[in-house]
C-alpha cells in the first residue's frame, strides 16, 4: 500500500500569485520616525525662539496723536512713526484706532502707535 496525501495540492497560476501576496502582506513592515511628532517638536522650537526674540526686544510702542498733512499717506505716517514694524501692521493698527474711511484729510487728527527706544539703547 502506498502513501496518498489526502486534499493537499500545491497552488498554480493565480493561486499561487495570491498566495505570494497574502505572505508578503503578513510581513512586519518597517517601522517609520512618526512624522507628526518631528513636526510638533520643530513647532515648539519655532515657538521658543520667536517668544525669546519678542521678550528681548528693546522697544516699546506708545499711542501718539498727529495731525494729518498735504500728501501724507498711511504708508509714509506708519515709516515715520515705526519704522521697525511692517507699515502693513501699522496702517491696520491705525485704521482700528481711527475708524477711517477712505481718504486723508489734512488736518484731520489721528491716533499712531509710536516705538520708543529707550535712553540707555538710543545712546549707543
Amino acid at each position: 500500500m502506498g502513501r496518498r496525501a489526502i486534499g493537499f495540492s500545491y497552488p498554480v497560476g493565480s493561486q499561487a500569485h495570491h498566495l505570494e501576496q497574502w505572505v508578503e502582506q503578513q510581513k512586519p513592515k518597517p517601522k517609520h520616525k512618526p512624522a507628526g511628532l518631528v513636526l510638533l517638536i520643530f513647532g515648539i522650537i519655532i515657538l521658543v525662539f520667536t517668544f525669546y526674540f519678542r521678550l528681548t526686544d528693546k522697544t516699546t510702542t506708545e499711542l501718539t496723536t498727529i495731525t494729518v498733512n498735504q500728501g501724507d499717506t498711511l504708508w509714509s505716517i506708519a515709516e515715520s512713526y515705526c519704522p521697525n514694524e511692517d507699515p502693513r501692521k501699522v496702517i491696520y493698527e491705525i485704521g482700528q484706532a481711527n475708524h477711517l474711511g477712505e481718504y486723508l484729510l489734512p488736518g484731520e487728527v489721528l491716533i499712531v502707535p509710536q516705538e520708543i527706544t529707550p535712553l540707555k539703547e538710543a545712546s549707543r
